[in-house]
């Protein structure tokens, strides 16, 4: 298998300012933890540690803030984040657990289809099991004509989606918001 990555100790961190929304982390630690191979997370992303390696090298190797007597903040508590870091985390743990348990992901196969319109679709199957994910790139509202991905969704009608919790039903077209991401479980 192949390690995957947003960023390293040798890389600009995937975050190279503090975000103020999740759209875009939330996408891309969907696709991380969604396409083949072993995802590596690097320490502080699910903090939304930030860093620019053309500042300095050490930028991106800076110290979780807490976990020591004293110290003004603490990172390693629920109380120590920002709203915005604890969703982050939530979010992260959510499909970091969803993924453990799921040999789709993990042991499954890939097909994935050009972006049309800014939008990707893959899919992820193991035997008679599926999993699609959708992404809007782009910052626009988008509907999506499903019959393109006839070969993907066959017949189904729908399937549940990990990252909103939510049932969604599939007919001739998908509604996406600006940077949404689906990783819908078929029925």
């Amino acid at each position: 298998h192949v390690l995957r990555f947003l960023d390293n100790h040798d890389t600009d961190r995937f975050l190279k300012e503090m975000p103020t929304d999740l759209l875009t982390y939330k996408q891309a630690i969907s696709f991380l933890l969604t396409i083949p191979g072993i995802p590596q997370l690097y320490y502080g992303t699910e903090l939304l540690m930030h860093g620019n390696k053309s500042k300095f090298d050490g930028d991106i190797r800076l110290d979780v803030p807490g976990g020591w007597p004293g110290d003004k903040e603490n990172h390693f508590t629920k109380e120590g984040r920002s709203d915005l870091q604890n969703e982050a985390f939530d979010f992260l743990q959510k499909l970091l657990k969803w993924r453990k348990g799921n040999d789709i992901v993990v042991k499954g196969k890939m097909k994935h289809y050009a972006v049309n319109n800014g939008v990707y679709l893959y899919e992820r199957y193991l035997d008679d099991k599926k999993v699609v994910i959708v992404m809007n790139g782009t910052t626009n509202d988008v509907e999506v004509e499903l019959d393109r991905y006839s070969e993907t969704l066959g017949n189904s009608k729908g399937g549940f989606d990990i990252v909103s919790n939510k049932n969604i039903e599939l007919s001739n077209t998908l509604k996406l918001t600006p940077r949404q991401t689906i990783v819908l479980e078929l029925n």
